[in-house]
């Protein structure tokens, strides 16, 4: 095929085509590396675990929520017990 022509009747890209020529497969459509970017995190965070052995993450997971679930309601009693004036 010489350049800058179409190969007829195939319907594949060249230099005269309308079509674009995108490397790769690549697509416009920003969703697709959206989609990727936010599935990445729960697989990097799977692979950690396996990797570095973090088996006992449960324990460190139900730390956090106990803390955090203390520290939003920490406030509620003393905001009962002391009235703005």
């Amino acid at each position: 095929m010489a350049a800058g022509r179409v190969c007829a009747g195939r319907g594949e890209p060249g230099l005269r085509s309308r079509e674009p020529v995108r490397p790769f497969g690549v697509r416009e459509d920003p969703g697709d590396l959206a989609f990727a970017g936010i599935l990445a995190i729960p697989i990097s965070i799977g692979v950690a675990i396996l990797k570095y052995r973090l088996y006992d993450i449960d324990r460190i997971i139900s730390r956090t929520l106990a803390g955090v679930v203390h520290t939003a309601l920490e406030p509620a009693p003393i905001s009962v017990w002391v009235k703005p004036g």
